[in-house]
């Protein structure tokens, strides 16, 4: 990862949500310079995080991170959880 990062390597995904990573103090900083946010919850219908927003819905959000539908995209998060969601959908859009 720490390759492609400013090399011209693949876009990154992340799930970063204050200065510290959104762990309260508890960890170092965690966005990736260059990085774009897309945050998981985003891709959901507002009020039932259990479903996702249509696929129209979610390819705009995809199109306006400007993430291109070809080559490589990372996808990252503390843990990989958040970064899954993002990453699942990802793979759906194509």
């Amino acid at each position: 990862m720490v390759a492609t990062m400013g090399s011209g390597g693949p876009p990154w995904i992340e799930e970063y949500t204050g200065e510290d990573g959104g762990m309260g103090g508890m960890a170092h900083p965690g966005h990736i310079p260059g990085a774009v946010q897309l945050y998981w919850e985003d891709l959901t219908v507002p009020g039932n995080p259990a479903k996702f927003k249509d696929r129209e819905a979610l390819a705009a959000l995809f199109e306006a991170a400007e993430l291109p539908r070809d080559g490589t995209t990372v996808s990252y998060c503390m843990i990989g959880l958040r970064a899954s969601v993002n990453y699942m959908i990802g793979r759906m859009l194509g």
